[in-house]
C-alpha cells in the first residue's frame, strides 16, 4: 500500500492508470510511477534510476511515401543492437562484454594510451587531448574516442584507425 495524497493506494492501481497508449507517454508515466513510489528498478544486483531500452537495427517502420510499413514476422535476437559505450580519455579501462556466437568483445570505456603507427613502426604514446571529431563536434567537448577523431599524442596529431567501443583498443596514425 502507498499513501499518496494522504489515500492508502495499492501500489498496483497507481501503476495501471499510468500506462497511456503512446509509447513516449509510457516511459513518461513509468517516470512518474518511479518517483510517487520511490520504486527503483534493479538490474543485476544494481540499483538503478535509469529504464534501459532494447536497441534494435531493424528495418525502418516507415515507407518512402509516409505510410508505415506491416510487420511480417517477429523480432529476431540478430537485430538486437546495443547502446553506445561511450570511450572517453581517462584511466585505461576495458570491459568485456558478451557478443554472439558464444565469443566476447572487448569494449574501452576510458583509454590514456594509443598505439601510434610512425613509418611503419608502431608506438606507444600519451593521449593528451581530442581536437577534432568528424562524427559529432559535441564529441570534442566530452573527450570521446571513436574511428576518426583526431587526438593530439605526445608525438603529434594523430587519427585514430579503429573502433575503440568495439575493439578495445586504440590505434593511430601520425598525421603530423
Amino acid at each position: 500500500m502507498l499513501l499518496v495524497s494522504g489515500l492508502s493506494v495499492p501500489r498496483d492501481a497507481i501503476f495501471t492508470q499510468l500506462l497511456p497508449l503512446h509509447k513516449a507517454s509510457r516511459i513518461e508515466a513509468l517516470g512518474k510511477f518511479f518517483r510517487w513510489t520511490g520504486f527503483r528498478p534493479v538490474l543485476n544486483n544494481f540499483v538503478s534510476d535509469t529504464v534501459y531500452m532494447a536497441v534494435r537495427h531493424n528495418r525502418s517502420q516507415t515507407k518512402k511515401s509516409g505510410g508505415k510499413t506491416r510487420a511480417y514476422r517477429k523480432s529476431r535476437k540478430h537485430n538486437l543492437g546495443s547502446e553506445f559505450s561511450s570511450p572517453k580519455v581517462g584511466e585505461q579501462k576495458v570491459v568485456t562484454k558478451d557478443a554472439r556466437g558464444n565469443t566476447e568483445k572487448n569494449v574501452a570505456k576510458r583509454s590514456n594510451t594509443v598505439n601510434l603507427s610512425v613509418d611503419g613502426e608502431v608506438k606507444n604514446a600519451d593521449i593528451e587531448s581530442v581536437e577534432d571529431n568528424p562524427a559529432n563536434p559535441n564529441y570534442v567537448r566530452r573527450s570521446l574516442l571513436t574511428k576518426g577523431t583526431i587526438i593530439q599524442t605526445s608525438e603529434g596529431k594523430a587519427r585514430i584507425t579503429s573502433r575503440p567501443g568495439q575493439d578495445g583498443v586504440v590505434n593511430a596514425k601520425l598525421i603530423e
